[in-house]
């Protein structure tokens, strides 16, 4: 499934921790921050940290083991499109 994501655009895949669904942190790994997030600054990092986090977990009811793969949306503001492999259905199709 997350093995087999395509596009056209930039992207890095997290594999969630505890720390990242419990916790405060949820990094982009700098290379590609430095390569494409060229407009984000200190701030803007903070807050896509806090987001994660915060109500986009619960609302997307992100456990330890699903998989996020994060997109820059582009444009002035810095913003990620998120396609989410739950753990479980990944369990299911390597089962199956």
């Amino acid at each position: 499934m997350a093995g087999a994501f395509k596009s056209e655009n930039p992207f890095f895949v997290v594999v969630l921790q505890p720390s990242h669904v419990h916790g405060n942190k949820l990094s982009v790994p700098m290379n590609f921050a430095r390569k494409y997030l060229t407009m984000m600054h200190k701030k803007s990092y903070i807050s896509f940290q806090m987001e994660i986090r915060g109500q986009f977990a619960v609302d997307n009811n992100l456990e330890v083991g699903d998989v996020c793969v994060f997109e820059p949306t582009g444009g002035i503001e810095t913003s990620m499109k998120v396609t989410i492999y739950k753990k479980q259905a990944i369990e299911d199709e390597n089962l199956g």
